[in-house]
């Protein structure tokens, strides 16, 4: 593993893969994008790394040893014109947190890493029939130096 941070597109390829419901696959760029009101491709994911936190230094062989806790972000958006209510569409993002859950939780990308968890779900916004969810996983790796 690379000392630096979690590499993302392993996770945006296995979302491609695994939830063939999503339209529209990507990183932080295509979230901008999409926020801006380019809402093409719908419904769609967008990852995104938010955090990592490491534990201190442990170990007495010389070698600098820390526990790193990552936390990252995929967000959906999912839109519906068909229901003024919003419920089919909280049905929509419903299922696609759903399908999200299922390719990545338990899912290991890469031997460095410890099995992704879900950590979190939370409405960010809903207005003209599109609805903005955020699914919030995290893993673990250990930072090894020299």
């Amino acid at each position: 593993m690379s000392l630096g941070p979690l590499a993302l597109s392993p996770i945006i390829a296995r979302i491609r893969q695994e939830v063939p419901l999503l339209r529209t696959v990507g990183g932080v760029a295509e979230a901008a994008a999409a926020q801006r009101g380019s809402l093409q491709g719908l419904p769609a994911a967008f990852v995104m790394l938010e955090e990592e936190s490491a534990s201190p230094t442990f170990g007495s062989s010389g070698a600098h040893l820390q526990r790193v806790s990552v936390r990252f972000a995929v967000l959906l958006a999912a839109r519906n014109a068909r229901d003024a209510l919003g419920q089919a569409l909280a049905e929509t993002a419903g299922e696609l947190a759903g399908e999200l859950r299922r390719a990545l939780v338990g899912w290991m990308p890469s031997t460095a890493l410890t099995a992704i968890e879900f950590r979190q779900g939370r409405l960010l916004s809903f207005d003209d029939a599109v609805i903005w969810w955020q699914e919030t996983y995290g893993c673990d790796y250990l930072l090894r130096m020299p």
